[in-house]
């Protein structure tokens, strides 16, 4: 009884520590009401004073687009380029005309020699009097026939221009090549044209192309007569491009005529000598 005592008496204790908690909670709980009501209170008020500054505006058309659509793409064309075809068309121009002078040399017989005996430049007058006038021929008949099917160009004479230009600079390679190297010389000029087809841009962006093409793209012509036909047709490469485009083809076009000049020269004196010395003998 006493043991039992003793126990009711610590329950007792516990009893009222638990009730001096309790009413404490209750004191932190009636805070908090006091609390959570000043809060409605100023949400109400705050919605209230919301309320009033929302029915204060006047939106018009131009606030719901703003809200609607925040953000505005600028776009600005620096050119057009109205088809795949026009896009094309600068590519397939420079290899045609490439092509044309392949071609001609391979068909009109660039080595052989119309005048016996005649200095070097008479020989290099002879041919190039045949093979610059054709060059210039296929140049104007190609542009005249794309702009008969509709090709759309932004500066006609830049066009001609480049056209010839081109077609200039690439019969001259072709027929350095040719009469100093005959077939050989025809080898290596097909073994340029397909690296041009890959390294000239005419297709893909240099971007998107591999670190070899990259690297030779800026010497082989027709990167230069693409860049050319580019800002003819549609624009938008700039005229400094396009002047520095005409600089170049001029200089590979004096160069290789120089070169041949100078192979021809040389190789008639060469015969004019081995000639005489022949005849000297046989006296």
């Amino acid at each position: 009884l006493l043991s039992g005592a003793g126990q009711l008496a610590n329950g007792a204790d516990q009893i009222n520590d638990g009730s001096t908690q309790l009413a404490d909670g209750s004191e932190t709980l009636g805070e908090g009401l006091d609390t959570l009501k000043d809060g409605t209170h100023t949400l109400a008020t705050s919605l209230l004073d919301g309320a009033e500054t929302v029915n204060d505006i006047n939106p018009t058309d131009a606030n719901f687009t703003m809200f609607s659509d925040p953000t505005k793409l600028t776009h600005k064309e620096y050119s057009h380029v109205p088809n795949y075809g026009a896009a094309l068309a600068p590519y397939i121009m420079s290899m045609a005309l490439y092509v044309g002078a392949v071609v001609f040399n391979t068909i009109y017989p660039v080595r052989k020699k119309a005048i016996a005996g005649k200095s070097g430049l008479a020989w290099w007058a002879s041919k190039m009097s045949v093979a610059l006038p054709v060059a210039v021929l296929m140049a104007l008949i190609e542009g005249g026939i794309l702009l008969l099917l509709g090709l759309q160009v932004q500066a006609v004479g830049q066009f001609f221009v480049m056209a010839v230009l081109a077609g200039l600079a690439f019969m001259s390679i072709v027929l350095f090549l040719t009469i100093t190297l005959d077939n050989v010389g025809r080898f290596i000029a097909m073994l340029l044209l397909i690296v041009q087809l890959g390294g000239s841009g005419g297709t893909f962006p240099m971007p998107l192309t591999n670190s070899f093409f990259n690297a030779i793209h800026p010497f082989l012509p027709m990167s230069y007569s693409i860049y050319g036909f580019r800002q003819a047709i549609t624009g938008g490469m700039g005229q400094n491009l396009y002047m520095q485009s005409i600089l170049i083809l001029l200089i590979v076009f004096v160069v290789f005529s120089g070169l041949l000049l100078l192979f021809m020269t040389i190789s008639q004196k060469k015969k004019v000598e081995t000639t005489e010395n022949e005849e000297t003998l046989t006296a």
